[in-house]
């Protein structure tokens, strides 16, 4: 049993992370006032724009992939919290509503 424990605890602990990063980042939103229910959905459309760009990379440029595949990921998220940024502002959207429409989309 303490076996399947210790093969088990590195992989929660690498999971954990991007999960930990995501609620920090909610954090200083509530902190700076702005409720930021849409980090999930920000979180995932970054994870598919960085998949799809490694995918569509990998053969061209094995090395560099890897690292344009993590730019793109954050490229993407922050244009979809741009979106989200400027229905809240500009438009004076619900902060709540206009979050769960970023999540629905994600």
């Amino acid at each position: 049993m303490w076996d399947i424990i210790v093969q088990i605890f590195p992989y929660a602990i690498a999971y954990t992370i991007p999960l930990l990063l995501t609620a920090l980042g909610g954090l200083y939103s509530e902190r700076s006032g702005v409720v930021n229910i849409g980090l999930e959905g920000l979180m995932v459309v970054g994870f598919f724009g960085g998949a799809l760009a490694i995918s569509k990379l990998e053969a061209f440029l094995p090395g560099t992939a890897i690292w344009i595949g993590l730019l793109a990921a954050i490229i993407v998220g922050g244009l979809f919290a741009l979106l989200h940024a400027f229905a809240s502002i500009n438009l004076n959207a619900n902060q709540v509503i206009s979050g769960t429409a970023i999540n629905m989309i994600a």
